[in-house]
């Protein structure tokens, strides 16, 4: 069994919170499977499978970037 646990800086606009968010249901979800986020937390997205996460989910790369 694994987990990804994505945590987000609660500054964040509420629009990019979204955007993240699609992203992140979009990458675990494709062709192998799908991996539903089970928090509750709008600012913590969490995968969990039983399997290699490598065979459940397509790699996810987020850039923190600073927002002034």
């Amino acid at each position: 069994m694994y987990s990804s646990i994505i945590e987000i800086k609660k500054d964040v606009s509420s629009n990019t919170l979204v955007q993240l968010r699609k992203d992140a249901e979009k990458a675990f979800s494709n062709r192998a499977g799908s991996v539903k986020n089970s928090s509750n937390d709008p600012y913590k997205f969490v995968f969990k499978g039983d399997e290699d996460p490598g065979e459940n989910c397509d790699i996810l790369k987020v850039l923190a970037m600073p927002i002034y």
